[in-house]
């Protein structure tokens, strides 16, 4: 390990973190309790200075998605089902933080980070996932 790699960690890996999840466990009429509709995906990378080094370093090179929760609620620590390449994925919510209409370039610093309160139903927000791949746009992060 060189000097580098340990003050800065190292890269995401290319493929995605999560659990691969058997289509046959889901439900059969995509009749979820709690879904959110993917508008937007995109990877963050924030600075040490904009959330702290901790925080920075758990989330670098992650994706965020971006959507409207459709129906349920979702909170920080959840674990939910993201669609990538069409097949279902178990992957953590790092983090659930609530927004306005639209996506924003600096995501980590224009926003607080969430309190652990729920995200419910007609809210948009901002999700971010423990995946270094990007979910299918228009399909939904759902949870059961």
């Amino acid at each position: 390990m060189g000097l580098f790699s340990f003050l800065f960690g190292t890269p995401a890996p290319a493929t995605a973190l999560g659990e691969p999840v058997a289509p046959e466990s889901l439900p059969a009429d995509g009749n979820f309790p709690n879904t959110l509709s993917i508008e937007e995906a995109v990877f963050i990378a924030p600075s040490a200075m904009a959330c702290g080094a901790k925080t920075a370093k758990a989330v670098k090179n992650r994706c965020a998605v971006f959507g409207t929760v459709a129906n349920g609620s979702f909170r920080k620590g959840d674990t939910v089902i993201a669609y990538v390449g069409g097949k279902p994925v178990k992957a953590l919510a790092h983090d659930v933080i609530e927004a306005e209409r639209g996506w924003s370039d600096n995501l980590l610093t224009n926003r607080q980070w969430s309190k652990g309160e729920d995200i419910t139903a007609g809210k948009t927000a901002y999700i971010i996932l423990e995946l270094t791949v990007e979910p299918d746009k228009g399909t939904k992060i759902v949870k059961l």
